[in-house]
């Protein structure tokens, strides 16, 4: 693990203590700053660092004003979103709707600044019986919107964006029927807030949604330091979190292996104690999860090949099988790129071309990196694959 990686950490980890770390003053910032970036970290190193800026405590006075004004920039933007979000709620509340907050919602509350947890959409939870009655009102308000999943729905209005949900998660087969009943959960594992008609998930069933979450992302493209510092902080400063239940939880899931997993690499990171119930783990056995969550950036996306993912989703058919699924992509891959496929599966042929066009014509570089990489990511697909098995995320969880 190199330098930056190393300081990242530890500033997480001081940050987590609520102590204010201190670097040398001749720190490379803005390396520091690109990693955290990356991990969609930026506001919260900032806000740590903070203190030494004020007190002109780096060399690189240009690095640390720059480090500033994104945090400033950042404060604002959220308070904007913050503020529109909160108007929102009393408009759904006011007319019946009963929402349900979760994610990073939520998770902000256990920042010590609600505005450096930054997130680029908003989730909550609705009764499938109020979507027809939450989308007019979103429609008369102004959003637009699209159909992202079965149980999905996008808004979107200047610098608001949410994502409105009828199941905390679609369901899965091959979760089971203790998977499947955990999904169903979410609208009874709730607690009131001060609105009448707006609740919050239970803390311990929240907090094993969101490890059914990571371990989703992981499965995928990849989850960054982000999503592990949601669940240390959850684990430090929520107090009517019951690990029996979340360890109960995990178990329904088949997830209790990475429970473990995950708690570990958050006490090798940021120092958390270990939940009862949790083995210790030697750190040298969990490089290669360390490594591909600090590699890949908040969803996986930074510097990876998306070939490897696909070779992986692929392992039993093989290279052909992943290239003619990039070359003709599934209804579920592509509906998302071309509004005319919203709700219109049968006009699949017809976007083929337009995405082979786009292939050639609009992302020539990134689509011959993919092509090259069926050939060259295969023995990284194996690996990340196996140690996705090992930390106990098996390939049923999508």
């Amino acid at each position: 693990m190199d330098s930056t990686k190393t300081q990242l950490l530890n500033i997480l980890g001081q940050f987590i203590k609520g102590e204010n770390p201190t670097l040398p003053a001749n720190a490379d910032l803005d390396s520091l700053f690109e990693l955290a970036g990356i991990h969609s970290l930026s506001a919260v190193v900032c806000y740590a660092l903070n203190p030494q800026i004020i007190a002109n405590g780096f060399d690189n006075k240009a690095a640390a004003k720059k480090l500033q004004k994104a945090l400033f920039s950042t404060v604002m933007l959220q308070n904007e979103r913050i503020f529109a979000f909160e108007k929102l709620l009393d408009i759904l509340n006011d007319n019946g709707i009963r929402t349900t907050l979760m994610k990073g919602a939520v998770i902000k509350k256990y920042y010590p600044d609600d505005t450096i947890r930054t997130f680029g959409d908003i989730d909550f939870l609705i009764s499938p019986n109020d979507r027809d009655a939450l989308h007019n009102i979103m429609v008369d308000l102004g959003y637009d919107y699209q159909k992202a999943e079965p149980t999905v729905w996008v808004y979107v209005k200047g610098n608001e964006k949410y994502e409105v949900h009828t199941a905390v998660s679609v369901k899965s087969e091959a979760l089971g029927k203790k998977g499947a009943d955990f999904i169903d959960l979410a609208f009874s594992e709730v607690i009131s807030t001060k609105r009448q008609n707006v609740f919050i998930l239970n803390p311990s069933y929240h907090f094993a949604f969101l490890l059914l979450h990571l371990a989703k992302h992981m499965r995928s493209s990849g989850a960054g330091v982000r999503m592990y510092l949601d669940l240390a902080l959850m684990l430090k400063n929520e107090p009517s979190l019951d690990f029996e239940k979340v360890i109960g939880y995990s178990k329904d899931l088949n997830l209790y292996n990475f429970l473990i997993h995950a708690m570990n690499l958050c006490h090798y990171w940021f120092e958390t104690t270990l939940p009862k119930g949790i083995k210790l783990l030697k750190e040298e056995n969990m490089y290669l999860l360390q490594e591909y969550v600090l590699q890949g950036g908040t969803f996986g996306f930074y510097e990876r090949n998306p070939a490897a993912q696909r070779l992986r989703d692929e392992k039993k058919k093989g290279r052909l099988a992943a290239i003619l699924r990039y070359v003709f992509p599934l209804y579920g891959d592509i509906k998302n790129a071309y509004k005319f496929l919203t709700d219109r599966p049968y006009l699949l042929p017809l976007a083929w071309p337009c995405r082979w066009f786009d292939g050639i014509f609009l992302r020539r570089k990134k689509a011959s990196t993919v092509f090259k990489g069926f050939f060259t990511e295969g023995d990284a697909a194996k690996a990340t694959e196996q140690m996705l098995t090992d930390i106990g995320i098996e390939n049923n969880i999508k």
